[in-house]
Formats: C-alpha cells, sequence, structure tokens
C-alpha cells in the first residue's frame, strides 16, 4: 500500500522542479507547476493544479478558493471540494483587498482549524493566489510583509509576479495588522512597480515618484500621478 505523504512529496517535487527550471521573468505557468505548500495543510496552486483530481486527492484537498474570472475563469471541477470564489481579474487597479484577502485569509484558517486543506488558485499561482496566500501567511503567521513574501517565494520556487496594486494592497494590510497608518512597507516591491510600467514607457523617476505620491498603498492616486504630463 502506497504511503499517502510520499505520494504528496512526489507531487510537489516535480511541481518545484518545474518551477526552478523556468526562466525569472515568465510571468504564467508551465504545466508541471501544479501545486506548492505553503504550510502544512495550505496549498497554492495553478489552473493545472486545480484541475487535476490526482493532485487535489494526493493532497486531499477540501476547500478550493478560486480567484480566476471572466473568460479565464477556471472552472470548479471537484464536487467532493468546498469551493470559495473571488473573482478576479490579474490587472493593475484591480481591488483584492476588500474580499479576496480580507474575507479569504478568515475561510482559510477556518477550514485549516477544522482540519481541512485548502487550494488558493489562480491561473499561475503567481500574483492573485499569491497574494492572498502571503496575505494569510503575514496575518496568522504574525510575519511582516517581506517575511512573509520570503517565505512564499521560497514555497513556489520561484519569483512572485504580484501586479502593482496587489502591492499596494499587501501593504495597506500591512498597516492594517499593525494598526499604524503610516508605515512604510517592510518589502520594498518598487522594481515590480518598473517593470510593469517602465514597459509602458513610464520614466523609472516618475513611477518611484508615484510610489511616494500613493503613500504605498493608494494606486488610484499613484497611478493618476504617472498619467500627468
Amino acid at each position: 500500500m502506497s504511503d499517502p505523504h510520499s505520494k504528496i512529496e512526489d507531487v510537489l517535487k516535480l511541481s518545484l522542479d518545474a518551477a526552478a527550471g523556468e526562466h525569472i521573468d515568465v510571468s504564467c505557468a508551465a504545466e508541471r507547476e501544479q501545486v506548492f505548500q505553503i504550510l502544512p495543510g495550505l496549498f497554492l496552486g495553478s489552473e493545472f493544479g486545480a484541475s487535476n483530481s490526482f493532485v487535489i486527492n494526493s493532497c486531499n484537498i477540501r476547500v478550493i478558493i478560486n480567484l480566476t474570472s471572466g473568460h479565464a475563469k477556471i472552472p470548479n471541477h471537484f464536487d467532493k471540494c468546498r469551493y470559495v470564489n473571488y473573482e478576479l481579474v490579474d490587472q493593475p487597479g484591480e481591488d483584492i483587498l476588500s474580499h479576496a484577502i480580507r474575507e479569504g485569509v478568515k475561510e482559510i484558517h477556518s477550514a485549516l482549524q477544522a482540519k481541512e486543506p485548502v487550494m488558493v488558485h489562480c491561473s499561475a499561482a503567481l500574483s492573485r493566489s499569491a497574494t492572498v496566500v502571503v496575505a494569510y501567511v503575514m496575518c496568522y503567521e504574525g510575519k511582516n510583509l517581506s517575511q512573509a513574501v520570503e517565505h512564499v517565494t521560497r514555497r513556489r520556487g520561484r519569483r512572485l509576479r504580484i501586479n502593482p496594486s496587489f502591492w499596494m494592497a499587501l501593504a495597506q494590510w500591512e498597516r492594517e495588522l499593525q494598526d499604524d497608518d503610516s508605515a512604510m512597507p517592510s518589502f520594498d516591491f518598487t522594481d515590480w512597480w518598473i517593470e510593469v510600467f517602465g514597459n509602458m514607457g513610464i520614466p523609472e523617476d516618475k513611477i518611484r515618484q508615484a510610489l511616494i505620491i500613493g503613500n504605498w498603498t493608494n494606486f488610484e492616486k499613484a497611478f493618476q500621478s504617472m498619467l500627468e504630463t
């Protein structure tokens, strides 16, 4: 009789090996990048892992938080799982804080308290789902943003591709957890902003200034400042 723990380890190793083989700047997941264990009972999944019955059964997933939407929405495939849906597009300006973070971390914690393994998934397990999992680690593992990003990055196996407004949501979440409305984020996500908006032709100095204007948490204000001539 096969050891269930060994089966899980094999599945996780395949995904980590695939992640290690991907170029650091690739923002989509390879088909073999399916599932990553962040904490005991908490798994980060790609669209491939969320659709794979072998992964779901091997990891004994009971609750699935689905963060996809629109034409790219991943179907809720498995009747045995309880699904929680937060429909989000992975675009700057999307509000991930109001529901997916504030409600999602509670859903995760409730499931884990009930000994129900959880998968949080989007398409690539690099932005939407990574953001929510980072928020959970901050809230219930007592880590600051920098520590949580380091932990999730290591468990994911490669650099996260969190979008600009999601970074600001995490900075705001850190302030809320610390009860400090003026705290600087413990993790500097400037490089991620420069990558995204620099590719749109916005000068680096303007991007850096926008972060200051938006106080690291107000995406609309920061974005508008970059559009001003």
